[in-house]
């Protein structure tokens, strides 16, 4: 069994995923990207929704030509406070 996932914000502040979990202190934004997840399954390796590699009447394709999932991340995502609340 791996170690325990990580949920990491933006400043590089890094705190156990299980906080985002009823019992435990919360993490503001908490936002699971691991496998399974929305980040690991219908975003490209490119950056855009698997919408976006498509041609649509009106609008042309502006992705890459292939979808392709970025798969799961390495940490989880939340937001400490670092840059104010405001």
């Amino acid at each position: 069994m791996g170690s325990p996932r990580q949920a990491r914000c933006e400043c590089g502040r890094v705190n156990p995923s299980s906080e985002a979990l009823p019992g435990y202190k919360s993490l503001p934004f908490f936002e699971y990207r691991g496998p399974g997840s929305l980040h690991a399954t219908a975003i490209c390796k490119c950056g855009y929704y698997a919408s976006a590699h498509a041609e649509q009447p009106g609008r042309k394709r502006f992705a890459c030509d292939a979808f392709e999932s970025r798969g799961a991340h390495e940490f989880d995502s939340f937001y400490c406070g670092c840059r104010g609340w405001d």
